[in-house]
């Protein structure tokens, strides 16, 4: 088995541990805004199953950046040497997303062991959430990087499937309008972010199929 057929294999696992443990989270979610109280509450009735979600989460990244080494490597080959750099910028915008996604992730989750143990001040935690969705926003620039450079490498150099490349522009201009978040309303951001992940995890999961399957008949 080729190395990156593994790491569509990776891939698939990723969307898997990282998607599905958020499911049961998707209602009641804080906004960026909310209250202190408010937020420690949730963090409360939440801790069990948060803790489960964050080490699956976590996991899932890791698969994740196995998947983008095996798609950076694609992507890599058939880089435009009139316009070389969009594999480039695929690895940065990857990886930057990636790290900056378990910088917020281990803010929210020291956050909550705090309001379990009852150290956090109401204060402390909606700065702290603040923080946390900063940080998210800023991931969202890297997460721009990385799925124009998908749209280039499915629609202009053809490393990956047109269809591919076009779900990494959807997923691109709909983090992009999440970026806005970081300038003006945090709304903005909580809203067309979440749309931005779900494109993301449809695009990795498509991409991912693709690997193996191309892979596994060549």
């Amino acid at each position: 088995m080729s190395y990156r057929r593994l790491a569509g294999i990776a891939g698939i696992l990723a969307v898997i541990l990282i998607v599905v443990p958020q499911i049961p989270f998707l209602g009641g979610y804080p906004a960026p805004a909310s209250s202190g109280q408010k937020i420690l509450a949730y963090l409360a009735d939440n801790h069990r199953g948060w803790q489960v979600a964050s080490l699956l989460w976590a996991l899932g990244v890791f698969f994740y950046l196995l998947f983008l080494a095996g798609l950076w490597s694609v992507v890599r080959e058939s880089d435009d040497k009139s316009t070389p750099g969009w594999s480039a910028a695929l690895a940065i915008g990857g990886t930057g997303f990636a790290v900056l996604g378990l910088a917020s992730g281990a803010v929210q989750l020291g956050l909550l062991e705090s309001a379990f143990g009852g150290v956090a001040s109401a204060e402390l935690a909606s700065a702290l959430w603040i923080t946390a969705g900063s940080i998210s926003g800023a991931a969202a620039v890297f997460l721009t990087v990385f799925a124009f450079s998908i749209a280039a490498a499915g629609l202009k150099i053809r490393a990956l499937p047109a269809a591919i490349g076009w779900l990494g522009l959807i997923t691109g201009i709909l983090a992009g309008v999440a970026v806005g978040g970081l300038v003006s309303a945090r709304a903005l951001f909580a809203y067309f972010g979440g749309f931005a992940q779900l494109a993301l995890s449809i695009t990795v999961l498509v991409a991912a199929i693709w690997m193996v399957r191309e892979r596994a008949s060549t």
